[in-house]
């Protein structure tokens, strides 16, 4: 919906209904009296409403948009082109949305358990190098550019571990920790679909030591940009590490919802509730890990 030129914000949304063969269940009709905000926002809701869970929370970006928009509300106007965390082979809250509420001031109550609280972090997040014409770039210069970024990544967050953590003291676990948080889980194929990360020290080690790389190797560092770029790693005060937003800040909480199969960062605001930063990446919860903590779901207030 967003890489497409629409005059009206409006019809990002109307065009598709008539394409989506599962459109009528959202029972969302063309209607040009509705504001934008109100109709992304019933958008939101008939998607939680429909497919039980909270994907469309991964496409929520906090920018400096003229619309006046919950923070659980994906302002389709954004031309941001990410790669989300979210995947269906990820599954962090082992629960469909069984319950939410939209109250009258169009907070989103939810049910959620808190993995941990944002004690440090990168300074900076990651970016891909602009691409260049063709012309004056090689293949051979941006797999170079690929892998740099790759080691980048994989050096912040191995030096974020060894400051952060005492329960990673063997070279490899720090490794297998980065590697992993790095990709965000999941490799590049070369059919260009994705599957779940599988460890290799020596595939770490072939990258920090800058040496020749297999097809595969160069593979894992397309991962790496992809999952990694407009991200910064970051770990909790109870010892999580992960990769989230460019805009997490010190404070914030990584939390699994009910229905969410990645988790997310929430920033408190005095008094009134949370507001969404972004979905994350947490190395150690993304299979519903935290449910086995005797950890119980509570109510929370998105804004």
């Amino acid at each position: 919906m967003r890489g497409y030129q629409v005059t009206d914000p409006r019809d990002r949304i109307y065009a598709l209904l008539g394409l989506a063969s599962d459109s009528t269940l959202l029972k969302i009709l063309p209607d040009y009296s509705m504001s934008h905000t109100q109709l992304f926002t019933d958008v939101a809701t008939a998607m939680m409403w429909h497919l039980q869970n909270v994907d469309h929370l991964s496409y929520c970006y906090r920018s400096t948009s003229q619309l006046e928009l919950p923070s659980w509300v994906p302002n389709w106007t954004i031309q941001k082109r990410q790669m989300p965390i979210l995947s269906n082979t990820f599954d962090a809250s082992r629960n469909p949305l069984s319950r939410f509420e939209i109250l009258l001031d169009s907070k989103l109550r939810l049910s959620s358990l808190i993995a941990g609280e944002i004690l440090a972090m990168c300074e900076t997040s990651w970016a891909v190098p602009k691409p260049k014409p063709e012309s004056e770039t090689s293949h051979t210069s941006k797999t170079k550019s690929l892998n740099s970024l790759a080691r980048t990544v994989l050096t912040d967050i191995s030096c974020l571990v060894r400051r952060h953590s005492g329960s990673y003291a063997e070279e490899e676990e720090i490794a297998k920790l980065a590697t992993y948080t790095a990709c965000a889980g999941l490799d590049l194929r070369s059919d260009g679909s994705w599957a779940r990360h599988v460890h290799s020290y020596s595939l770490y080690s072939k990258i920090m030591r800058q040496d020749q790389l297999s097809d595969p190797a160069k593979l894992y560092c397309a991962s790496v940009a992809n999952r990694s770029s407009q991200r910064k790693a970051f770990v909790t005060k109870n010892g999580y590490f992960g990769i989230g937003p460019s805009s997490t800040q010190i404070g914030d909480f990584a939390v699994i919802l009910l229905g969410g199969r990645v988790p997310y960062l929430l920033r408190h605001v005095n008094g009134n509730g949370y507001v969404l930063v972004g979905e994350c990446y947490v190395y150690g919860i993304m299979d519903g890990e935290l449910l086995s903590s005797g950890k119980e779901f509570s109510d929370i207030f998105i804004i």
